[in-house]
């Protein structure tokens, strides 16, 4: 009777019978590591594919298919292997759990190999996932052996062979990730990165194969062993013939992706595109080319590039081109040329043209981009109307007798004149002599200067009317570098002027306002740093206008000490990077009140202006309302959020100080009896006093946690002298057995205490929990005390 194997362990001295041993087949065993290293390599080629993909829908489809690959592989390998396995009897597989083993190896290498799983990028999780995945598809399809015997695993070469599996993984997905800095080739990478993951599979096989212990078999059988060998046969033909179909199929199918997607944009661009060969014969051409030059594709394709162009430029394009084929580093390459094109019809336009070469060999080609520049006076026509829509006065004036040259639409309204009287005119034969004289003396200036000049805000009479003018002049050079034109944009600000006015009204008002709502106004002057402030800041800060000289040091000084840094650093960024400034700080006033206070403020020129108010009621309940979600509801005692809070910050501070920082786990002792005995109010008595007197012991720095029903957690702080930790036990221990009156009478409970050291216990919050309670759990165990 075939007997099922059942997936148990055992030691070799717990075994029953005399073990049977087993023989491997080398040859076998060589071919099954060559399918896991061959597998593995084309798995990395496919992945190194898929990263430089910018295909999405390609990466997963093809991502899925590698996987798939490599799952196959280590079964495969697997499989080879245990052909290689012989026992003297028949060996027989059940066939579901025999397919069913390469789900895991599969799911494994697609998490491994797949570029958007982000979460698993780390190597160590990359690592312990491969190495779960090939030691899963192992056992798993051990588990699909049916032999006439029993069989169990020594539990310490099985652990082993899944570190090897997680180790040697590791070692192959580092080398892989080193593909892009690596000075090896890429071949070199990958035959190294597939040889460690070949090593961890089949290593992880035969590993697992050692901890196998079969006994209690019949007499020996006859093994086909040359019907092994040709299955194995059969599966290396299957992996390799699967590996080719994968690389040429990913390879024919990226590519007819890629030529689609060109083609596309290639018809897409409004340029034409041309392609010519060596000899200038046309091998490609898009739709924007048949529409700027009026042929049909089919007759342009195979004729010659010059049909393209003017006799006067066809006849120099033969010369041209086979200088540019004993060049390919032309200095027209890549540049754009003005030229001109001929249509079907005959018509010649003009064109840019620019040519860039297929390859650096000779007879790689050419492709050259084409636009249309017939429309440029279309544009020329398009940039007058934007001359005239644009809202502020622009005039262009020659540099020789400072004429009007041109005047866009918002210059002839403000001046009041049609067009026709100002062109070819002088601001003296426009204006009157004192608004002339201005004009033309601003205009040389700037050519005497050669560069732009701005005057603000400059009072002028124009066409009888006051108006305020923000003007700039600035000169226009010719191609020989002389000043040709002075260009003059004046921005007609009469309305913004008569608008400050009224801002200042209105800055009087919002005053009124700022102070009934106590918020104060200041100004930062950086240059001389000097600070100004209003009524409403002297009220908020607790000083009178005598007691404050207006210096940034007067106001520094009734910082906060804890803020103080917080709150210059903040500062001093803000001034670094022109930045807008927003801080809530506290400060001591003279009165000795601590107050919160936010604060805004904005950069203005080599000022920053901003406004102070007092915060203080909202801070305080906020805290309050913290403190509540931070305590424990029963005893008052802080929660686990807090203390997890807590032990973070005194982490940070242990590593400036370098004092340790101690947590204690205690748990009670015979406090479930007296629920149980006396109920929970009774209870609930005995764990406030237990605080009660926890809270008296504990030092001022320390934090006191309960975080469980009878478990608390007391976290000791910059902790210099690690040889008093015996004695803050020992008070904890002796506070808490103290007997409790209770209305049920007096009551004593006991207490197992363990504690952890941050940094030399645990780096992490959760370690330095896990070990103290390990450890409280241990003293519980050897003080033999129960709940």
């Amino acid at each position: 009777m075939i007997n099922s194997i059942q997936f148990h362990f055992l030691l070799d001295q717990d075994l029953p019978q005399q073990l049977i041993k087993p023989s491997y087949d080398i040859p076998m065993v060589v071919g099954s590591v060559l399918i896991a290293i061959f597998a593995s390599y084309v798995a990395f080629v496919l992945a190194a594919r898929i990263k430089r993909s910018q295909l999405k829908k390609e990466s997963d489809i093809w991502t899925w298919l590698a996987s798939c690959f490599l799952g196959v592989g280590i079964w495969a390998m697997h499989f080879v292997g245990m052909l290689a396995y012989q026992l003297p009897f028949v060996v027989d597989y059940n066939i579901e759990i025999t397919v069913l083993s390469v789900v895991p190896a599969i799911l494994a290498s697609y998490i491994v190999l797949s570029p958007q799983l982000s979460r698993y990028r780390n190597l160590v999780i990359k690592s312990i996932m491969m190495g779960l995945g090939i030691g899963s598809m192992h056992y798993v399809g051990m588990m699909a052996m049916r032999i006439p015997a029993q069989m169990a695993y020594d539990p310490y070469i099985f652990a082993f062979s899944v570190i090897v599996a997680v180790t040697l993984s590791g070692f192959s997905l580092k080398l892989n990730d080193m593909r892009q800095t690596s000075s090896l080739g890429f071949v070199a990478i990958n035959s190294l990165s597939a040889t460690f993951m070949g090593l961890a599979i089949s290593g992880m096989h035969y590993t697992g194969m050692a901890a196998m212990r079969v006994w209690g078999g019949p007499p020996t059988t006859p093994v086909d062993v040359q019907a092994n060998h040709f299955i194995a046969e059969l599966i290396v033909i299957a992996v390799v013939l699967l590996s080719i179909f994968l690389l040429i199929g990913l390879e024919l199918r990226t590519r007819a992706i890629v030529a689609v997607r060109l083609n596309t944009v290639l018809e897409a661009v409004q340029e034409a595109v041309v392609s010519i060969d060596c000899s200038g014969h046309i091998e490609f051409v898009n739709t924007s080319t048949t529409a700027m030059f009026g042929y049909e594709p089919r007759e342009l394709i195979g004729q010659n590039v010059k049909i393209l162009m003017p006799d006067s430029y066809a006849k120099k394009h033969d010369q041209y081109v086979a200088n540019s084929n004993h060049d390919t580093q032309n200095k027209v390459f890549g540049s754009s040329r003005l030229l001109k094109g001929k249509k079907k019809n005959g018509d010649i336009f003009p064109i840019t043209l620019t040519i860039a070469a297929l390859s650096n060999e000779k007879t790689g080609g050419f492709v050259g981009t084409i636009r249309d520049m017939s429309d440029l006076r279309n544009q020329e026509a398009f940039m007058q109307t934007v001359f005239d829509s644009v809202p502020m006065m622009i005039a262009v004036k020659d540099a020789k007798d400072l004429t009007f040259s041109h005047i866009n639409n918002v210059g002839v309204e403000l001046m009041g004149r049609p067009k026709e009287e100002i062109i070819g005119y002088s601001d003296q034969q426009l204006f009157d002599a004192g608004t002339a004289d201005f004009f033309e003396s601003l205009d040389r200036k700037a050519i005497l200067d050669g560069k732009q000049i701005v005057i603000d805000e400059k009072p002028l009479v124009i066409g009888e009317e006051n108006r305020y003018l923000r003007t700039k002049k600035t000169p226009i050079y010719d191609s020989s570098g002389k000043i040709k034109y002075v260009l003059g944009v004046s921005e007609d600000i009469t309305d913004l002027v008569e608008a400050h006015r009224e801002i200042e009204h209105i800055n009087q008002r919002i005053s009124f306002a700022t102070g009934a709502a106590k918020i104060g106004v200041w100004e930062w002057n950086m240059e001389d740093n000097t600070l100004i402030w209003d009524d409403v800041m002297f009220v908020i800060f607790g000083l009178s206008p005598t007691q404050f000289n207006g210096e940034y040091g007067d106001w520094a000084k009734l910082l906060y000490k804890d803020d103080y840094d917080i709150v210059v650093e903040a500062l001093q960024e803000c001034v670094a990077n022109r930045k807008d400034f927003h801080q809530e700080f506290r400060i001591n006033r003279p009165d000795g009140q601590i107050r919160y206070i936010k604060g805004d403020g904005r950069f203005y020129g080599n000022k920053m202006i901003g406004i102070n108010y007092d915060v203080t009621e909202r801070v305080l309940a906020e805290q309050k309302i913290r403190k509540m979600a931070e305590s424990d509801a029963l005893t008052g005692l802080a929660n686990r959020t807090a203390l997890i809070k807590f032990l973070r910050r005194e982490k940070a501070r242990s590593k400036r100080t370098g004092n340790s920082v101690v947590v204690l786990y205690l748990d009670l002792n015979k406090f479930k009896p007296i629920n149980d005995t006396h109920g929970h109010k009774v209870g609930d008595e005995v764990l406030i006093e237990i605080s009660k007197r926890m809270g008296d012991v504990a030092r001022e720095v320390d934090c006191v946690a309960r975080v469980g029903g009878d478990e608390f957690v007391v976290a000791l702080a910059d902790m210099a002298n690690l040889q008093a930790l015996d004695n803050i036990s020992e008070r904890y221990h002796s506070a808490i057995v103290k007997p409790i009156k209770t209305e049920a009478g007096e009551l004593v409970v006991g207490v197992s205490i363990g504690s952890a050291q941050y940094p030399k216990d645990g780096e992490t919050v959760d370690d330095l929990l896990n070990v103290a309670d390990e450890r409280m759990f241990e003293e519980k165990k050897r003080s033999g005390a129960g709940r």
